[in-house]
């Protein structure tokens, strides 16, 4: 498993798909961020959450996630395709009780 794939895991562990998943849709819409419309590309087409983050190759699609209470996280999300290629997004997503988006609030970009 490549470093980007443990800290994807570690995300998906914190917050479980179904909050993966209502994330990514939430964002879906977030102009400023290139990442976020091709991962929901990709989850139209039927490509399941593991497939898309977890291939095995060092490059593609990151998620990073810090609690900041019980039912709000700061969210991280990009992709890299290549080496100084790539952008994402840091949000502060607050889920309700059955895990859904309550909230989202863009906090940052970047671009390489």
């Amino acid at each position: 498993m490549t470093s980007r794939e443990r800290q994807a895991r570690r995300a998906f562990s914190t917050l479980g798909e179904q909050r993966v998943l209502a994330f990514l849709r939430a964002v879906r819409n977030d102009g400023s961020c290139k990442a976020v419309g091709f991962v929901n590309e990709h989850l139209d087409n039927g490509e399941a959450l593991e497939d898309i983050f977890f291939d095995g190759d060092e490059f593609g699609y990151r998620m990073s996630v810090k609690t900041r209470g019980p039912h709000l996280f700061e969210v991280e999300f990009g992709c890299s395709p290549g080496p100084l290629v790539g952008d994402g997004g840091m949000w502060e997503v607050e889920f309700d009780e059955v895990g859904a988006v309550a909230h989202v609030t863009a906090t940052g970009f970047w671009i390489s």
